[in-house]
């Protein structure tokens, strides 16, 4: 994962530096859990009433400009981030550092975000 050249490395540049390394940290364990996993693992993590576990897959009420569903995942014990899927990818669009700024309305399509690939799923 290179996230220097996305728009999501620009959203945590916005961040204050302590704010921005626990981002960076979080992805980069984020990414390491779901290397592991297939999609079927990943849907199987979805919620279910009390019994959320592990990244928590939500699937958001909204698609992107490319008519792709945007879910949310939980990256970490607070930070949450929108992804949506690209064939095998999983495609950070927006990180957030609580769980309610990571749905409300996402306020740019996905054209505008370079695609930041955290796995290849197998």
């Amino acid at each position: 994962m290179d996230i220097s050249l996305s728009a999501l490395a620009k959203q945590i540049a916005g961040f204050d530096p302590s704010t921005g390394a626990r981002a960076i940290d979080a992805l980069d364990a984020f990414k390491k859990k779901v290397d592991q996993m297939t999609w079927t693992d990943v849907r199987k993590q979805s919620s279910k009433g009390s019994k959320k576990t592990g990244i928590n897959y939500e699937v958001l009420d909204e698609k992107t400009l490319e008519n792709t569903p945007i879910a949310s995942v939980r990256v970490s014990g607070s930070w949450r981030a929108r992804v949506t899927r690209d064939q095998v990818y999983m495609i950070v669009l927006s990180l957030h550092p609580d769980h309610d700024s990571a749905y409300k309305k996402l306020k740019q399509s996905i054209a505008e975000f370079v695609k930041s690939l955290i796995k290849k799923v197998k």
